[in-house]
Protein backbone atom coordinates (compact mmCIF):
# COMPACT_ATOMS: atom_id res chain seq x y z
CA UNK A 1 0.00 0.00 0.00
CA UNK A 2 0.98 3.66 -0.34
CA UNK A 3 1.25 5.09 3.01
CA UNK A 4 1.30 9.03 3.00
CA UNK A 5 2.47 10.41 6.35
CA UNK A 6 2.01 14.35 7.01
CA UNK A 7 3.34 16.15 9.98
CA UNK A 8 1.51 19.54 10.09
CA UNK A 9 2.64 23.11 9.28
CA UNK A 10 1.33 25.14 12.58
CA UNK A 11 4.25 26.40 14.42
CA UNK A 12 5.25 29.31 16.71
CA UNK A 13 6.66 32.09 15.32
CA UNK A 14 9.60 32.50 17.33
CA UNK A 15 10.54 29.15 16.44
CA UNK A 16 9.45 29.09 12.95
CA UNK A 17 12.60 32.00 12.35
CA UNK A 18 15.13 30.14 14.41
CA UNK A 19 14.56 26.47 13.09
CA UNK A 20 12.74 23.78 11.28
CA UNK A 21 12.58 20.08 12.96
CA UNK A 22 11.21 16.74 11.52
CA UNK A 23 8.68 14.65 12.55
CA UNK A 24 10.44 11.98 15.03
CA UNK A 25 6.90 10.49 15.52
CA UNK A 26 6.18 10.05 11.74
CA UNK A 27 9.66 8.70 11.12
CA UNK A 28 9.55 6.39 13.74
CA UNK A 29 6.13 4.99 12.49
CA UNK A 30 7.69 4.92 9.70
CA UNK A 31 10.75 2.58 10.15
CA UNK A 32 8.49 0.28 12.09
CA UNK A 33 6.21 -0.78 9.42
CA UNK A 34 6.73 -3.20 7.05
CA UNK A 35 9.18 -3.00 4.20
CA UNK A 36 6.48 -3.99 1.44
CA UNK A 37 4.71 -0.52 1.82
CA UNK A 38 5.89 2.48 -0.41
CA UNK A 39 5.63 5.35 2.18
CA UNK A 40 6.36 9.11 2.09
CA UNK A 41 6.73 11.52 4.98
CA UNK A 42 6.10 14.96 4.26
CA UNK A 43 6.94 17.67 7.41
CA UNK A 44 4.72 20.53 6.50
CA UNK A 45 6.84 22.63 8.06
CA UNK A 46 9.31 22.59 5.19
CA UNK A 47 6.72 23.19 2.62
CA UNK A 48 6.79 26.68 0.68
CA UNK A 49 3.78 26.66 -1.24
CA UNK A 50 0.20 27.06 -0.46
CA UNK A 51 -1.02 24.09 1.02
CA UNK A 52 -4.43 24.34 -0.84
CA UNK A 53 -2.36 23.70 -4.01
CA UNK A 54 -0.03 21.37 -2.53
CA UNK A 55 -1.75 18.50 -0.73
CA UNK A 56 -4.07 17.66 -3.55
CA UNK A 57 -0.97 17.87 -5.97
CA UNK A 58 0.85 15.44 -3.78
CA UNK A 59 -1.75 12.92 -3.01
CA UNK A 60 -2.54 13.11 -7.17
CA UNK A 61 1.09 12.17 -7.58
CA UNK A 62 1.25 9.38 -4.63
CA UNK A 63 -2.08 8.33 -4.71
CA UNK A 64 -2.02 7.06 -1.61
CA UNK A 65 -4.11 4.48 0.22
CA UNK A 66 -3.57 5.49 3.80
CA UNK A 67 -3.16 8.79 5.03
CA UNK A 68 -1.63 9.32 8.45
CA UNK A 69 -1.48 12.27 10.05
CA UNK A 70 -0.23 14.00 13.53
CA UNK A 71 -1.25 16.35 15.17
CA UNK A 72 -0.77 18.59 18.77
CA UNK A 73 -3.74 20.51 20.04
CA UNK A 74 -3.29 23.71 18.36
CA UNK A 75 -2.51 21.87 14.70
CA UNK A 76 -5.49 20.09 15.17
CA UNK A 77 -8.02 22.08 12.92
CA UNK A 78 -5.58 21.55 10.64
CA UNK A 79 -5.06 18.25 10.54
CA UNK A 80 -9.22 18.02 9.89
CA UNK A 81 -9.01 20.62 7.18
CA UNK A 82 -6.19 18.51 5.39
CA UNK A 83 -8.21 14.84 5.80
CA UNK A 84 -11.20 16.83 4.13
CA UNK A 85 -9.47 18.16 1.42
CA UNK A 86 -8.16 14.36 1.24
CA UNK A 87 -11.15 12.73 0.90
CA UNK A 88 -12.80 14.96 -1.45
CA UNK A 89 -10.24 14.19 -3.31
CA UNK A 90 -10.37 10.57 -3.32
CA UNK A 91 -13.38 9.44 -0.79
CA UNK A 92 -11.48 5.93 -0.56
CA UNK A 93 -8.65 6.76 1.26
CA UNK A 94 -8.23 5.75 4.78
CA UNK A 95 -7.24 8.74 7.24
CA UNK A 96 -5.35 7.78 10.48
CA UNK A 97 -4.98 10.71 13.12
CA UNK A 98 -2.58 10.48 15.58
CA UNK A 99 -0.30 12.28 18.35
CA UNK A 100 -1.07 14.28 21.52
CA UNK A 101 -4.35 15.99 20.83
CA UNK A 102 -6.53 12.82 19.32
CA UNK A 103 -5.01 10.78 22.40
CA UNK A 104 -6.29 13.08 24.71
CA UNK A 105 -9.82 14.56 23.16
CA UNK A 106 -10.72 11.12 21.11
CA UNK A 107 -13.94 11.24 23.27
CA UNK A 108 -14.76 14.62 22.32
CA UNK A 109 -14.36 14.67 18.35
CA UNK A 110 -17.47 16.54 17.13
CA UNK A 111 -19.55 15.08 14.38
CA UNK A 112 -18.50 17.60 11.77
CA UNK A 113 -14.61 16.25 12.02
CA UNK A 114 -15.45 12.27 12.49
CA UNK A 115 -17.05 12.22 8.80
CA UNK A 116 -13.48 12.87 7.61
CA UNK A 117 -11.47 10.10 9.63
CA UNK A 118 -10.96 6.46 9.67
CA UNK A 119 -9.16 5.89 12.39
CA UNK A 120 -7.86 7.63 15.69
CA UNK A 121 -4.15 6.01 16.97
CA UNK A 122 -3.64 6.74 20.75
CA UNK A 123 -0.65 6.71 22.47
CA UNK A 124 2.30 5.43 20.74
CA UNK A 125 1.85 4.66 17.53
CA UNK A 126 4.12 2.64 16.21
CA UNK A 127 3.15 -1.07 16.77
CA UNK A 128 -0.76 0.27 16.97
CA UNK A 129 -0.25 1.56 13.19
CA UNK A 130 1.52 -1.53 12.25
CA UNK A 131 -1.42 -3.69 13.23
CA UNK A 132 -3.81 -1.42 11.47
CA UNK A 133 -2.32 -1.96 7.97
CA UNK A 134 -2.17 -6.15 8.54
CA UNK A 135 -6.08 -5.64 9.38
CA UNK A 136 -6.68 -3.30 6.58
CA UNK A 137 -4.72 -5.97 3.87
CA UNK A 138 -6.54 -8.62 5.50
CA UNK A 139 -9.44 -7.55 5.90
CA UNK A 140 -10.08 -8.42 9.41
CA UNK A 141 -12.02 -6.66 12.06
CA UNK A 142 -9.99 -4.39 14.29
CA UNK A 143 -11.52 -5.04 17.65
CA UNK A 144 -8.28 -6.76 19.03
CA UNK A 145 -6.31 -3.78 18.44
CA UNK A 146 -4.88 -1.81 21.70
CA UNK A 147 -5.38 1.83 21.04
CA UNK A 148 -6.91 2.16 18.16
CA UNK A 149 -10.29 4.04 17.78
CA UNK A 150 -12.54 3.37 14.87
CA UNK A 151 -15.68 4.14 13.68
CA UNK A 152 -19.14 2.00 13.13
CA UNK A 153 -22.43 3.00 11.93
CA UNK A 154 -20.47 6.97 11.80
CA UNK A 155 -19.41 6.53 15.08
CA UNK A 156 -16.00 5.87 16.87
CA UNK A 157 -15.35 2.76 18.73
CA UNK A 158 -12.03 2.89 21.30
CA UNK A 159 -10.74 0.21 21.90
CA UNK A 160 -9.10 0.02 25.89
CA UNK A 161 -5.23 1.46 25.65
CA UNK A 162 -2.30 -1.09 24.95
CA UNK A 163 0.66 -1.20 27.36
CA UNK A 164 3.41 0.96 26.79
CA UNK A 165 5.97 -0.16 24.24
CA UNK A 166 9.48 -1.90 24.82
CA UNK A 167 11.87 0.34 23.07
CA UNK A 168 14.07 -2.45 22.72
CA UNK A 169 11.73 -3.68 20.09
CA UNK A 170 11.60 -0.63 18.11
CA UNK A 171 13.47 -0.35 15.02
CA UNK A 172 15.20 2.88 13.64
CA UNK A 173 13.37 6.45 12.79
CA UNK A 174 12.98 6.04 8.60
CA UNK A 175 14.53 8.92 7.74
CA UNK A 176 14.90 8.23 3.90
CA UNK A 177 11.12 8.83 3.29
CA UNK A 178 11.18 12.13 3.98
CA UNK A 179 10.16 13.73 0.79
CA UNK A 180 10.93 17.13 1.78
CA UNK A 181 14.59 18.75 3.06
CA UNK A 182 15.76 22.46 4.87
CA UNK A 183 15.98 20.83 8.37
CA UNK A 184 17.72 23.51 10.54
CA UNK A 185 19.10 24.92 13.71
CA UNK A 186 21.08 27.92 14.27
CA UNK A 187 22.15 27.92 10.23
CA UNK A 188 22.61 24.60 10.01
CA UNK A 189 21.49 20.88 9.08
CA UNK A 190 19.78 19.33 12.00
CA UNK A 191 17.57 16.14 12.69
CA UNK A 192 15.99 14.58 16.06
CA UNK A 193 16.57 11.43 18.15
CA UNK A 194 15.38 10.29 21.61
CA UNK A 195 17.44 8.47 24.32
CA UNK A 196 14.35 8.10 26.17
CA UNK A 197 10.19 8.64 26.78
CA UNK A 198 8.09 9.39 29.52
CA UNK A 199 8.48 11.17 32.85
CA UNK A 200 7.52 10.74 36.19
CA UNK A 201 6.71 14.11 37.57
CA UNK A 202 3.27 15.25 37.77
CA UNK A 203 3.31 18.77 36.22
CA UNK A 204 0.22 20.44 36.06
CA UNK A 205 -0.14 21.67 32.40
CA UNK A 206 1.84 19.10 31.16
CA UNK A 207 0.21 16.17 29.22
CA UNK A 208 3.29 14.19 28.79
CA UNK A 209 1.47 11.42 31.22
CA UNK A 210 -1.82 11.21 29.41
CA UNK A 211 0.39 10.01 26.58
CA UNK A 212 2.78 7.42 28.21
CA UNK A 213 1.45 7.16 32.32
CA UNK A 214 4.09 8.33 34.83
CA UNK A 215 6.50 6.25 32.87
CA UNK A 216 10.54 6.76 32.24
CA UNK A 217 11.76 4.06 29.69
CA UNK A 218 15.39 4.37 28.50
CA UNK A 219 17.22 3.07 25.15
CA UNK A 220 20.49 1.60 25.38
CA UNK A 221 23.65 3.89 25.20
CA UNK A 222 24.56 1.70 22.07
CA UNK A 223 21.76 2.14 20.44
CA UNK A 224 21.63 6.03 20.25
CA UNK A 225 24.74 5.88 19.10
CA UNK A 226 23.87 4.10 15.72
CA UNK A 227 20.70 6.55 15.94
CA UNK A 228 23.08 9.02 15.87
CA UNK A 229 25.44 8.15 12.96
CA UNK A 230 22.12 7.28 11.24
CA UNK A 231 20.66 10.93 11.25
CA UNK A 232 24.40 12.45 10.39
CA UNK A 233 24.85 9.96 7.43
CA UNK A 234 21.71 11.74 6.34
CA UNK A 235 23.31 15.18 6.31
CA UNK A 236 22.74 16.28 10.19
CA UNK A 237 25.29 18.29 11.87
CA UNK A 238 23.02 19.17 14.72
CA UNK A 239 20.91 16.97 16.35
CA UNK A 240 17.90 17.75 18.85
CA UNK A 241 17.30 15.30 21.55
CA UNK A 242 13.54 15.50 22.22
CA UNK A 243 13.10 13.47 25.21
CA UNK A 244 10.53 14.44 27.79
CA UNK A 245 12.73 14.88 30.81
CA UNK A 246 16.46 13.92 29.57
CA UNK A 247 18.20 14.62 32.82
CA UNK A 248 15.09 12.02 35.44
CA UNK A 249 17.70 9.31 35.82
CA UNK A 250 21.20 10.80 35.56
CA UNK A 251 23.44 8.35 35.15
CA UNK A 252 21.35 6.86 32.15
CA UNK A 253 22.44 10.56 30.36
CA UNK A 254 25.83 10.69 31.99
CA UNK A 255 26.18 7.50 29.84
CA UNK A 256 24.36 8.73 26.81
CA UNK A 257 27.23 11.64 26.91
CA UNK A 258 29.71 8.83 27.31
CA UNK A 259 29.00 6.69 24.64
CA UNK A 260 28.67 10.38 22.56
CA UNK A 261 32.56 11.02 23.21
CA UNK A 262 33.65 7.63 23.19
CA UNK A 263 32.43 7.43 19.56
CA UNK A 264 33.67 10.27 18.40
CA UNK A 265 30.19 12.05 17.23
CA UNK A 266 30.99 15.15 20.10
CA UNK A 267 31.48 17.17 16.91
CA UNK A 268 28.29 17.28 16.00
CA UNK A 269 25.88 20.16 17.84
CA UNK A 270 23.26 18.62 20.42
CA UNK A 271 19.99 20.69 21.40
CA UNK A 272 18.17 19.27 24.17
CA UNK A 273 15.60 20.46 26.50
CA UNK A 274 15.96 20.26 30.73
CA UNK A 275 14.92 20.93 33.68
CA UNK A 276 16.39 22.93 36.24
CA UNK A 277 16.14 20.36 38.85
CA UNK A 278 18.53 17.86 36.66
CA UNK A 279 21.38 20.40 36.05
CA UNK A 280 21.55 22.56 39.41
CA UNK A 281 23.18 19.46 41.49
CA UNK A 282 26.45 18.89 40.45
CA UNK A 283 28.20 20.84 37.65
CA UNK A 284 29.92 17.43 36.43
CA UNK A 285 27.05 16.91 34.59
CA UNK A 286 26.93 20.05 32.57
CA UNK A 287 30.82 19.70 31.89
CA UNK A 288 30.23 16.48 30.45
CA UNK A 289 27.64 17.73 28.63
CA UNK A 290 29.91 20.86 26.53
CA UNK A 291 32.66 17.74 26.38
CA UNK A 292 29.83 15.83 24.51
CA UNK A 293 29.32 18.77 22.36
CA UNK A 294 25.78 20.27 23.53
CA UNK A 295 25.99 23.70 22.55
CA UNK A 296 21.74 24.54 23.39
CA UNK A 297 19.26 23.97 26.38
CA UNK A 298 15.69 24.72 26.49
CA UNK A 299 15.99 25.47 30.37
CA UNK A 300 12.60 25.41 31.98
CA UNK A 301 12.69 28.13 34.56
CA UNK A 302 9.21 27.98 34.53
CA UNK A 303 8.45 31.01 37.39
CA UNK A 304 10.25 33.93 39.62
CA UNK A 305 7.49 33.17 42.28
CA UNK A 306 7.04 30.64 44.75
CA UNK A 307 3.39 30.22 44.96
CA UNK A 308 2.98 29.92 40.98
CA UNK A 309 5.40 27.26 40.89
CA UNK A 310 3.23 25.77 43.05
CA UNK A 311 0.26 26.27 41.08
CA UNK A 312 2.39 25.14 38.17
CA UNK A 313 3.20 21.92 39.79
CA UNK A 314 7.51 22.85 39.59
CA UNK A 315 7.35 23.78 43.29
CA UNK A 316 9.12 20.88 44.36
CA UNK A 317 11.71 20.65 41.25
CA UNK A 318 12.88 24.13 40.78
CA UNK A 319 13.30 27.49 43.09
CA UNK A 320 15.88 30.72 42.59
CA UNK A 321 18.85 29.06 43.87
CA UNK A 322 18.80 26.18 41.84
CA UNK A 323 17.91 28.19 38.78
CA UNK A 324 21.05 30.26 39.51
CA UNK A 325 23.20 27.30 39.98
CA UNK A 326 21.75 25.61 36.65
CA UNK A 327 22.10 29.02 34.37
CA UNK A 328 25.51 29.42 36.26
CA UNK A 329 27.05 25.86 34.83
CA UNK A 330 25.94 25.99 31.17
CA UNK A 331 27.34 29.89 31.02
CA UNK A 332 30.35 28.36 32.39
CA UNK A 333 30.49 25.85 30.03
CA UNK A 334 29.41 28.22 27.29
CA UNK A 335 26.03 26.32 26.21
CA UNK A 336 23.47 28.73 24.85
CA UNK A 337 20.60 28.85 27.37
CA UNK A 338 16.81 29.36 26.33
CA UNK A 339 14.80 30.37 29.19
CA UNK A 340 11.25 29.33 29.63
CA UNK A 341 8.99 31.01 32.08
CA UNK A 342 5.25 30.58 32.48
CA UNK A 343 3.32 34.01 33.35
CA UNK A 344 0.25 34.81 33.42
CA UNK A 345 -1.16 32.41 36.15
CA UNK A 346 -4.08 33.43 38.15
CA UNK A 347 -3.08 35.78 40.62
CA UNK A 348 -0.19 37.40 38.65
CA UNK A 349 -0.54 41.37 37.70
CA UNK A 350 1.62 43.20 35.61
CA UNK A 351 4.37 43.67 38.02
CA UNK A 352 4.41 39.93 38.50
CA UNK A 353 5.28 39.30 34.61
CA UNK A 354 7.78 41.83 34.64
CA UNK A 355 9.15 40.13 37.89
CA UNK A 356 9.92 37.20 35.27
CA UNK A 357 11.52 39.43 32.54
CA UNK A 358 13.82 40.54 35.15
CA UNK A 359 14.98 37.64 36.37
CA UNK A 360 15.98 36.39 32.88
CA UNK A 361 17.77 39.71 32.68
CA UNK A 362 19.53 38.97 35.80
CA UNK A 363 20.18 35.60 34.62
CA UNK A 364 21.86 37.15 31.37
CA UNK A 365 19.82 33.89 29.71
CA UNK A 366 20.57 33.81 26.34
CA UNK A 367 17.35 34.15 24.94
CA UNK A 368 13.59 34.31 26.35
CA UNK A 369 10.53 32.32 25.95
CA UNK A 370 7.69 33.96 27.62
CA UNK A 371 4.59 31.19 27.75
CA UNK A 372 1.22 31.16 28.92
CA UNK A 373 -0.65 28.42 30.78
CA UNK A 374 -2.41 26.72 28.29
CA UNK A 375 -5.28 24.69 29.04
CA UNK A 376 -4.70 21.89 27.20
CA UNK A 377 -7.14 19.23 27.45
CA UNK A 378 -6.93 16.49 30.30
CA UNK A 379 -4.24 18.95 32.27
CA UNK A 380 -5.29 19.70 35.81
CA UNK A 381 -4.26 23.24 35.17
CA UNK A 382 -7.43 23.01 32.21
CA UNK A 383 -9.54 22.05 35.21
CA UNK A 384 -8.72 24.62 38.12
CA UNK A 385 -8.49 27.51 35.54
CA UNK A 386 -12.35 26.47 34.27
CA UNK A 387 -13.62 26.23 37.93
CA UNK A 388 -12.02 29.79 38.57
CA UNK A 389 -13.60 31.28 35.77
CA UNK A 390 -10.33 32.02 34.17
CA UNK A 391 -10.37 30.26 31.17
CA UNK A 392 -11.52 32.28 28.57
CA UNK A 393 -11.06 30.33 25.01
CA UNK A 394 -11.86 27.21 26.14
CA UNK A 395 -12.40 25.92 22.04
CA UNK A 396 -10.75 27.07 19.45
CA UNK A 397 -7.42 25.05 20.63
CA UNK A 398 -5.95 26.35 17.48
CA UNK A 399 -4.41 28.93 19.50
CA UNK A 400 -3.03 26.46 22.07
CA UNK A 401 0.52 27.44 20.79
CA UNK A 402 1.71 28.35 24.36
CA UNK A 403 2.54 31.69 23.73
CA UNK A 404 -0.83 33.57 23.27
CA UNK A 405 -3.00 33.84 26.73
CA UNK A 406 -6.09 31.56 26.99
CA UNK A 407 -6.51 32.43 29.66
CA UNK A 408 -6.89 35.58 32.11
CA UNK A 409 -5.69 36.22 35.38
CA UNK A 410 -7.67 38.00 38.66
CA UNK A 411 -6.18 41.21 37.58
CA UNK A 412 -5.27 41.24 34.04
CA UNK A 413 -6.99 40.47 30.79
CA UNK A 414 -6.06 38.36 28.08
CA UNK A 415 -5.26 41.34 25.80
CA UNK A 416 -2.86 43.17 28.81
CA UNK A 417 -1.37 40.12 29.17
CA UNK A 418 -0.36 39.71 24.98
CA UNK A 419 0.54 42.98 25.49
CA UNK A 420 2.92 42.89 28.19
CA UNK A 421 4.08 40.10 26.80
CA UNK A 422 5.40 41.65 23.75
CA UNK A 423 6.77 44.33 25.30
CA UNK A 424 9.02 41.94 27.33
CA UNK A 425 10.37 40.05 24.03
CA UNK A 426 10.73 43.57 22.46
CA UNK A 427 12.63 45.34 25.54
CA UNK A 428 14.51 41.91 26.13
CA UNK A 429 16.74 42.61 22.41
CA UNK A 430 19.02 45.12 23.10
CA UNK A 431 22.49 45.79 22.73
CA UNK A 432 23.63 44.22 26.10
CA UNK A 433 21.81 41.01 24.86
CA UNK A 434 24.32 41.15 21.85
CA UNK A 435 27.36 41.56 24.13
CA UNK A 436 26.84 38.79 26.51
CA UNK A 437 25.22 36.69 24.20
CA UNK A 438 26.66 32.93 23.88
CA UNK A 439 25.42 31.94 20.38
CA UNK A 440 27.76 34.88 18.73
CA UNK A 441 30.34 32.09 20.14
CA UNK A 442 28.80 29.40 18.43
CA UNK A 443 27.01 30.93 15.29
CA UNK A 444 27.93 34.53 14.98
CA UNK A 445 26.85 34.67 11.24
CA UNK A 446 23.46 33.66 12.87
CA UNK A 447 23.27 36.02 15.18
CA UNK A 448 24.01 39.12 13.54
CA UNK A 449 21.91 38.12 10.76
CA UNK A 450 18.95 37.30 12.87
CA UNK A 451 19.45 40.67 14.71
CA UNK A 452 19.68 42.70 11.64
CA UNK A 453 16.81 41.09 10.08
CA UNK A 454 14.53 41.74 13.14
CA UNK A 455 15.95 45.11 13.57
CA UNK A 456 14.63 45.70 9.26
CA UNK A 457 11.72 44.01 10.83
CA UNK A 458 11.11 46.63 13.58
CA UNK A 459 12.31 50.03 10.94
CA UNK A 460 9.72 48.53 8.90
CA UNK A 461 6.93 48.47 10.80
CA UNK A 462 7.38 51.74 12.45
CA UNK A 463 7.72 53.09 8.98
CA UNK A 464 4.19 51.16 8.14
CA UNK A 465 2.35 52.48 10.93
CA UNK A 466 3.18 56.51 10.60
CA UNK A 467 2.34 56.11 7.12
CA UNK A 468 -0.89 54.38 8.21
CA UNK A 469 -0.49 50.89 6.78
CA UNK A 470 0.02 49.01 9.85
CA UNK A 471 -2.47 48.95 12.63
CA UNK A 472 -0.89 51.48 15.48
CA UNK A 473 -2.06 48.80 17.81
CA UNK A 474 0.75 46.47 18.75
CA UNK A 475 -1.21 43.92 19.67
CA UNK A 476 -3.80 43.58 16.61
CA UNK A 477 -1.04 44.48 14.64
CA UNK A 478 0.67 41.11 15.83
CA UNK A 479 -2.06 39.50 15.39
CA UNK A 480 -3.16 40.09 12.24
CA UNK A 481 0.39 39.17 11.32
CA UNK A 482 -0.67 35.83 13.12
CA UNK A 483 -3.87 35.91 11.26
CA UNK A 484 -1.71 35.41 7.93
CA UNK A 485 0.04 32.49 8.89
CA UNK A 486 -3.30 31.06 10.17
CA UNK A 487 -4.62 31.22 6.43
CA UNK A 488 -1.42 29.29 5.00
CA UNK A 489 -2.69 26.67 7.57
CA UNK A 490 -6.37 26.37 5.99
CA UNK A 491 -7.51 28.50 9.04
CA UNK A 492 -9.54 31.21 7.37
CA UNK A 493 -12.85 30.09 8.48
CA UNK A 494 -11.87 30.18 12.25
CA UNK A 495 -10.21 33.69 11.47
CA UNK A 496 -13.74 34.46 9.80
CA UNK A 497 -16.12 33.37 12.23
CA UNK A 498 -14.18 32.13 15.29
CA UNK A 499 -15.75 34.14 18.31
CA UNK A 500 -12.80 33.14 20.88
CA UNK A 501 -11.31 36.32 21.52
CA UNK A 502 -8.14 36.18 19.72
CA UNK A 503 -9.92 36.03 16.37
CA UNK A 504 -12.58 38.65 17.60
CA UNK A 505 -9.59 41.26 18.62
CA UNK A 506 -7.77 40.31 15.18
CA UNK A 507 -11.17 41.15 13.20
CA UNK A 508 -11.24 44.29 15.37
CA UNK A 509 -14.57 43.41 16.87
CA UNK A 510 -15.51 44.86 20.47
CA UNK A 511 -15.42 42.07 22.82
CA UNK A 512 -15.66 41.71 26.75
CA UNK A 513 -12.50 40.89 27.95
CA UNK A 514 -12.60 43.37 31.37
CA UNK A 515 -11.51 41.35 34.11
CA UNK A 516 -14.19 39.87 36.63
CA UNK A 517 -15.05 41.35 39.74
CA UNK A 518 -14.85 37.83 41.37
CA UNK A 519 -13.58 34.15 40.35
CA UNK A 520 -13.68 31.06 41.37
CA UNK A 521 -10.45 30.32 43.67
CA UNK A 522 -7.19 28.13 43.69
CA UNK A 523 -5.72 26.86 46.11
CA UNK A 524 -2.20 28.09 47.13
CA UNK A 525 0.67 27.20 48.66
CA UNK A 526 1.57 30.37 50.93
CA UNK A 527 5.28 29.45 51.22
CA UNK A 528 7.87 32.15 50.56
CA UNK A 529 8.25 33.93 47.16
CA UNK A 530 10.90 31.72 44.98
CA UNK A 531 13.83 34.71 45.66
Amino acid sequence: MNILLLSMPNSMLAFHKGARFPNLGLASIAGNVSGRHNIALADLVLCKRPLRKYIPRLIKTFSPHIIGLSCYSFQYATAIRIAELAKRLNPAVKIVLGGYHPTLWHENISPADIRWVDFIIRNEGEKTFALLLRALEGNKDFTNISGLSYKTNGQFQHNPAGTILNLEELQFPDRKVRILSGYHAWGIPCDVIETSRGCTFDCHFCTITKMYGRTFRRYRPDRIVADIRNAEATGARAIFIVDDNITLNRGHFEAVCDAIISSGLNHLHYITQAGVRGLSGDKSLVDKMAAAGFKTVFLGIENADRDNLNFLGKDKQVNRERTEQAVAYLRENKIIVLGAAIVGNPDDNEEALWENFHLLKQLKIDGPLFFTPTPLPGTRLREEMQAAGLLVNADDFSWYMGNKPNCRTRHLSPVEINRIILAMNRKFLDFDLLRYNTVRHHYPKYLYKRFLSELRELLVNLLATKLGFRDRDPLKAFLRQEVKRRDRWLLEDLNRDCRCWLCSYARGETTDLSVPASSGSIKKNTSASAK
